[in-house]
This record gives structure tokens, C-alpha cells and sequence, in this order.
């Protein structure tokens, strides 16, 4: 096959002779068909015998699938030369020649600007596996390809910014070493303590998670080697409420032949999305093209996956009933390409908490995977907004996004939460509907009745995990939530023991025992209430008067609304601080008085509706509590704008709203924080919600300020009996005789038992830091967070 080097033996394209154009005779393309985007088509001139004719600019793939090696070598001619055309405008086919045969074609160069994983690197080449052209339902979808160019979610948004990955051995990736500065190089869209940087952005950061994951999933012996995926998912230490059914062989190759339509189309618009970006100029050479087929990791491995989503993802926002999580059985009950979507993402999720750079690769391939064929799944077919399975694929997208740890993918989830929170409201899912389920005996219908409460009773917690998101994200993007409480008239969650039960014998024994424990509120009970509906008791006093106890759910999700109103009044007195207008000030800060003592309300019925019984559930609750209990004494994005260095430390001190208002809540912030902390240890790490590291996070910031504002008072060191404000209950008598009386001395505890005084603010991170390092594996997110923590310590103290 000749190269481009031997072009003065060619002639011009076929385009370019019709056009009478100057033809440089570059392969696989020509730069003026590039330049305009049309197919470059060789003539054979009929002077040249039959031996001699010129490679077609196709190339076709083989009929038994070859994996061939990765060069690791090229001359510096071949380099050249492939820089000269695009080639992924030639690798891949286009709607008009799919069904033609291709050819084996080059090997391509990886691309080594633009995504630092900091997890290890890759070979410095591709292999060059050949490319499945869509059958068996691997392109079921039928995406148009000749709108590639113009997808919204593929060029219009802010690119992340990542440094250079540099090639590393299996030994080198089995170390697991994360760079502390390469992490906090990238700028992430929040949890921003540090100055920004100034590298440039890149836009090929999408296809270069892309390369990876295909690079790690046709190399199936990172699963199996002892320095490799072995060492961690061998014997997965997972106590999940769920049984979760094995992957069978089969539904592993029917999920790796539909995945691989998914992939296609990924590639697809990263490729469009160069060309348009490179259009009147030469491709650069990093612009390589895909190849390889999408073999998934092998059964065991998917299901170490599965297990690590059902104790860090399912158990927080639920999805399947009886206690159950089949895959089997989801493909077949449900859309099968959508099921495939819901199958990948929660892979993802189960990758993302592992250390493994293969893992993680994988995650982030198939997160921006699901990412874009989910866009396109909705543009074919716009009743797909009201799917459930729909819904919980952009619900699984977005908390995988948010929390992965990666700005390119925090950037679109930070972006796109409004689009999919408004496919919700469009859904009609939470407008009120009823809910009645008749008492039922062992009858022929019951069964079915039961199938049916399952139904109504997904969509329910489907609604409220919404919620539950969109209080957890905004959160902590110090952002106002997208859900206005009385939007939401759609039934509570009901009990999670009949949610759980795993069979119809068991939810009927279940449900008869709480028809008798509830006798006088039966009718209650078929027709539950809404969280507006609830929300309105709680405002007018109506549960703490009668004394009710609610579930876990409703506990929480009554924290949804008084977050809003915090955040509100916040922005409002930010707005309003150096306003003449001293009543309307006044008048804020009265509101966010009685917001406090909404949230004081709101302890009192968790105390008494928290059962021992719920420790992971209750201590996730318990710890939104205290973030929101925060953000009503402090101004977090001051805080942060101070350790950023945008504000001053002495003009910090002096502003009412900022420095003077944290003087005067110190005691508070220290238990708040405290309790952080506590509850953070006492979950296992294993079992943990992925944005459980980022309560940290803000907890480290806002002692650090508490420290940084009190630096200048020239108190003098207590001699009190120290108090552990991180390991003593909220309602312990030492913690409230501290908060009465100033009895004692706040401290923070190390596991050993020795002390860490709260006066030090650099000390106070760095012990937050080891608090975040305790317990493996840890998560992207989670290194990430403790590198910026470690750069905004050697900052302050340089």
C-alpha cells in the first residue's frame, strides 16, 4: 500500500478533477476534500496495469475480528504523513456507504495532550482493531450521521482543561499513586479553593475518554493480572441490602452488541465535532480515529460493579423493588436499548469507586458514552422525556457526572441538570394522582395488583430521588435548587419493608401487620400525601403538635425546602448589605432567624423518628442537616472567594456578613462541623454516597475560616476540659453545655484518641485531610478533593 509520501506518483481525486482544481494527492484525503467536507474518491488511470492499481481510500473490515498489537514505533515519515488528511472522516462509514466493505486501514498515533487521569497512562499508540459495522441491534437507534456536526452538547459548552498523560507500564498503573498537583490542576466548576489556572482548554478531552476506554476494554488482562483489577475485585466488600442476579454470558454479549451502536455514535460526534472546529485548515495529527469493538470485562468483574452501585448509588436512590436487582429481568421488561443505557451507567457508577486506573477509564468512557446517545434518544423521540427508565438513565448520568471527579463531565452535569430536571416536570409524573390499593387475599388478581403497586410505587421514589439530587447537587454548587416544593403533589415513597419485600406473601403478611399498627389511619395510608402537602404541615406546626413520627424519606426531603429558603435569604442580604434601606435588611435577617428555627424543629422530629436501625440512612440524612445547619451561619461562597485569595483576610474580618458573623457563631460552626465529621466515620466506606467526601470539603473550609476570622482577637488559650466535637452526639450534655455556657474547650480527635485544637486553621485541614484518607479505596472525587484541601495548605502556610 502506498503512503502519501509517494503522492507524485498519483493523480488528483475525483473531485478535484471534476473541479478542475489543484489536487495535493494526499491519502487518506486530499486537503481541499477536507477543507470541504466531501468524500475524496482516487482515480485509476487506465494507463496503469492491473498489479499497480492505487489503494482504495476506504478501508474494510475483515471478517473474523483480529486484535492487533499497538506500534510502539514509527518513522518520522509515517508521522508526517498521517498528519496530512483527516482520518477519522474515512474510518468510519456515513449513512450513504454503511453497507459498503472497507479495507484494513492505518495505524494511528494516541493523542498525548489533553486528559491527565493521573491514574496511569496508556501506550504511547492505538491498537488498531478493526470496527464493527452496526448489526445484530448494535445500531438500533438508527442515529442520523449527517447531522453530526451540529450536536448542541458536543461543541457549545466549556471544555475541561488536563495536562499530559504520559505512557506507563502495568506495574507503574498497579501503584495507584495519584499526583497531589496534577489533580489540582484542573478547574473544576465548584469545590474551587484554590486560584484558577491558566491552562488552556481542550476540546478533545471527550474522545480521549473514549480512546481509554477502549484501549482498557480490549485489553481484557487488566481484569485478571495479580498488579491489576484482581487484587481489588476478587472479594468485593460489599454488604448490600440487595440480591443482585450474576450477568450471564449472554446478556454480557447482548449488552457489549448494543453498546457497540452507542460507541459508534459517540466516536461519530467527537469526529464531526473536530472536523467542524478544524474546518479550512489541516487537522492536527492528535486527531486520530477509533478503532476497536467494545468488549466488556468479564462477568465476574461486571458484577463487583454491580455490587459497589447497589451500597453506593441504589440504597440512596432507589429503583428496583423486592430487594432484587436482575439484569436479566430489566432488559426484558423494559426497552432493551434503554435498559442497555440504565445497564452502562450503572457500571459506571460501580467503576467510579474503584482505584483501578482501568476502572476509571472505563467510567469515564462510559459516562460520556451514555451521555450523548441519551441526548440523541430524546431528539429522535420526544415522548421518551416521560420514560421512567428514561428519567432514571439521565438521574444516574447526572449524579455520575457531578461527583465524578472530572471537570469535563462535572461541566455538562452542572449545565444539563435544568434540561433533565424540566423533561421531569414535562413527564407529568408530579402532578398528584391516587394511589388506592385494595386489601387483597391470596386471589388469582394479586399478583398483578401487586406488580401494579410495584409500578406506582417506582415512579413515586423515582419523583423524590429527583429531588433528592437536586438538593444534593446544588448543594454543594452553592446554587439555588430547580424544584419548587409545591410543584411537587405526587404521593411520598411508602414503607420500605413493603418496598423490599420479595414476595407477594411477604408484602401482604407486611401490609396486614401495618393495617392493624394503623388502624385509624388506614385510609391515610392508601392515599399518602405529597411532599407540598407535607411541607405545609410542617410550616404550620401540624406534626410536632400531633407528635408524628415520619420516615426516613420524609425527613429528608423536608430539608429540601428550607435549604431553598436559606439560600434565598442568603443571596437576598448579599444583595442587600450595604443598602440604605435598614427595615427591609432587618426584615432578612428576622427571616433567616425563623429559618433556624425550622431547622431546630426539624431536629426534634429526627430525634424522635431516627431508629437505631437506620444507622446508613439516618447518618446520611443527619449530615445534610448539619451542611444546611452551615450554610445558616456562614456564606460559603465568602469562604471560598477567601481562600481563593480574591478577598483579603483583613477585609474578610471587618464585613459584617462574613468574617464578624463567623466570630459570632463559632460555637455552632465547631458542632456542626463536628457532627460532619462523626457521621462521615461511621459510615463504611464501601457503603458511602459519592458526594460523601465533599461534606468534608466544606466542612475543612469553614473551620479554616473560623480560625483564619479569630486569628487577630488575642484570646488566650483555655485550659478547659477539652471537648470532641466530632465524636459526641449533637444532644450530648457536654456539647450543650458548651453551647450554653461555654463549659469546656472544642476539639477535633484524631482515631487514636489525641486531640487537634480548632485555634491552628492550616492544622484544621490538614486533619480533614487525614480524616478523607482514613479508609479504600477512594474515588476520583475523593483524591481530588484532598489535593485542592493539601494546595490551599501549603499556600496559606507559604
Amino acid at each position: 500500500m502506498k503512503t502519501a509520501g509517494d503522492a507524485a506518483n498519483l493523480i488528483a481525486c475525483l473531485p478535484c478533477a471534476k473541479a478542475k482544481a489543484k489536487c495535493d494527492k494526499r491519502l487518506p484525503s486530499c486537503s481541499r476534500c477536507l477543507r470541504k467536507s466531501i468524500k475524496c474518491e482516487s482515480r485509476q488511470p487506465k494507463r496503469y496495469p492491473e498489479a499497480h492499481r492505487l489503494p482504495s481510500r476506504r478501508v474494510r473490515a475483515p471478517s473474523t475480528v483480529a486484535t492487533l498489537t499497538a506500534t510502539t514505533s514509527s518513522s518520522p515519515t509515517e508521522h508526517h504523513d498521517s498528519a496530512g488528511g483527516d482520518p477519522l472522516h474515512h474510518f468510519f462509514p456515513t449513512a450513504s456507504d454503511a453497507a459498503m466493505g472497507w479495507e484494513e486501514g492505518f495505524q494511528w498515533p494516541l493523542p498525548l495532550s489533553g486528559l491527565d487521569d493521573n491514574t496511569g497512562g496508556l501506550p504511547v499508540d492505538l491498537r488498531d482493531q478493526t470496527l464493527l459495522a452496526g448489526g445484530d441491534g448494535a445500531m438500533a437507534f438508527d442515529f442520523p450521521l449527517d447531522s453530526a456536526g451540529m450536536h448542541p452538547l458536543s461543541s457549545n459548552l466549556p471544555y475541561g482543561t488536563y495536562g499530559t498523560p504520559t505512557p506507563s507500564t502495568p506495574a507503574q498503573n498497579s501503584e495507584h499513586k495519584p499526583s497531589v498537583h496534577s489533580f489540582s490542576e484542573e478547574n473544576w466548576p465548584y469545590f474551587r479553593c484554590n486560584p484558577p489556572n491558566n491552562q488552556p482548554a481542550n476540546p478533545r478531552t471527550g474522545s480521549t475518554y473514549l480512546v481509554r476506554l477502549e484501549d482498557t476494554l480490549n485489553d481484557q488482562s487488566v481484569w485478571t493480572t495479580t498488579n491489576g483489577a484482581k487484587t481489588y475485585l476478587q472479594s468485593p466488600n460489599h454488604k448490600s441490602h440487595l440480591h443482585i442476579e450474576p450477568i450471564q454470558d449472554g446478556l454480557r454479549d447482548k449488552l457489549m452488541v448494543i453498546s457497540q451502536g452507542f460507541l459508534n455514535r459517540a466516536r461519530d460526534i467527537h469526529r464531526s465535532t473536530r472536523k467542524d472546529q478544524y474546518l479550512g485548515e489541516a487537522l492536527p495529527s492528535p486527531a486520530a480515529g477509533f478503532t476497536g469493538f467494545f468488549i466488556l470485562p468479564p462477568p465476574t468483574v461486571l458484577d463487583c460493579f454491580l455490587h459497589t452501585y447497589a451500597s453506593r448509588v441504589e440504597q440512596y436512590l432507589p429503583f428496583f423493588p423486592a430487594a432484587t436487582l436482575s439484569a436479566s429481568q430489566l432488559v426484558i421488561s423494559n426497552d432493551e436499548n434503554l435498559s442497555i443505557l440504565l445497564l452502562l451507567l450503572m457500571i459506571a457508577h460501580g467503576a467510579m469507586g474503584s482505584p483501578l486506573p482501568e476502572a476509571r477509564h472505563l467510567a469515564n468512557g462510559l459516562i460520556e458514552t451514555c451521555r450523548i446517545c441519551m441526548y440523541d434518544v430524546i431528539e429522535k423521540n420526544v415522548h421518551m422525556v416521560s420514560h421512567p427508565v428514561m428519567l432514571r438513565c439521565a438521574l444516574l448520568y447526572l449524579n455520575a457526572a457531578a461527583w465524578s471527579g472530572t471537570k469535563w463531565h462535572m461541566t455538562f452535569a452542572a449545565a444539563q441538570i435544568r434540561m433533565y430536571l424540566s423533561m421531569l416536570r414535562c413527564s407529568g409524573l408530579l402532578d398528584a394522582r391516587d394511589t388506592h390499593v385494595e386489601h387483597m387475599n391470596s386471589t388469582p388478581q394479586a399478583e398483578s395488583s401487586w406488580r401494579k403497586w410495584q409500578m406506582e410505587e417506582k415512579h413515586n421514589r423515582l419523583i423524590y430521588c429527583w429531588v433528592s439530587l437536586d438538593q444534593e447537587v446544588h448543594l454543594f454548587q452553592d446554587r439555588q435548587q430547580e424544584f419548587d416544593v409545591t410543584d411537587v403533589n405526587a404521593p411520598m415513597p411508602g414503607s420500605d419493608k413493603l418496598w423490599n419485600a420479595s414476595s407477594l406473601h411477604v408484602w401482604q403478611m407486611i401490609r396486614e401487620e401495618m393495617h392493624r399498627e394503623h388502624a385509624s389511619n388506614t385510609e391515610r395510608r392508601d392515599t399518602r400525601r405529597s411532599l407540598a402537602t407535607l411541607y405545609k404541615q410542617f410550616m404550620s406546626n401540624g406534626l410536632s403538635d400531633r407528635g408524628e413520627m415520619l420516615s426516613l424519606v420524609e425527613l429528608r426531603l423536608l430539608l429540601h425546602p428550607l435549604q431553598a429558603l436559606i439560600h434565598h435569604i442568603n443571596k437576598s442580604i448579599v444583595y442587600f448589605l450595604h443598602s440604605n434601606d435598614k427595615r427591609f435588611f432587618q426584615g432578612l435577617l428576622t427571616q433567616l432567624e425563623e429559618v433556624q428555627n425550622r431547622l431546630k424543629s426539624w431536629y426534634v422530629l429526627a430525634s424522635r423518628s431516627i431508629q437505631p436501625s437506620d444507622a446508613i440512612h439516618g447518618c446520611a440524612t443527619m449530615v445534610i442537616f448539619h451542611l444546611i445547619s452551615l450554610n445558616a451561619i456562614t456564606h460559603f461562597p465568602d469562604i471560598e472567594r477567601l481562600a481563593r485569595g480574591d478577598v483579603p483576610p483583613a477585609q474578610f474580618r471587618e464585613v459584617f456578613w462574613t468574617g464578624q458573623r463567623i466570630r459570632d457563631e463559632t460555637p455552632q460552626i465547631w458542632c456542626h462541623a463536628g457532627q460532619v465529621l462523626r457521621y462521615f466515620r461511621n459510615i463504611p466506606a464501601s457503603e458511602r454516597p459519592y458526594w460523601w467526601s465533599a461534606s468534608v470539603y466544606r466542612v475543612a473550609l469553614c473551620l479554616w475560616a473560623v480560625g483564619l476570622a479569630a486569628r487577630d482577637d488575642g484570646r488566650a488559650p483555655s485550659a478547659a476540659e477539652p471537648v470532641a466535637v466530632d465524636k459526641l452526639p449533637f444532644d450530648h450534655s457536654s456539647l450543650l453545655k458548651y453551647l450554653r455556657y461555654k463549659h469546656g474547650r472544642p476539639v477535633l480527635s484524631h482515631r487514636d484518641g489525641t486531640a487537634v485544637w480548632l485555634d491552628a486553621p492550616t492544622d484544621v485541614v490538614e486533619h480533614c485531610i487525614g480524616v478523607l484518607g482514613e479508609h479504600k479505596p477512594q474515588s476520583r472525587l475523593d483524591e481530588g478533593i484532598s489535593a485542592r484541601l493539601a494546595g490551599l495548605v501549603d499556600r496559606w502556610k507559604a
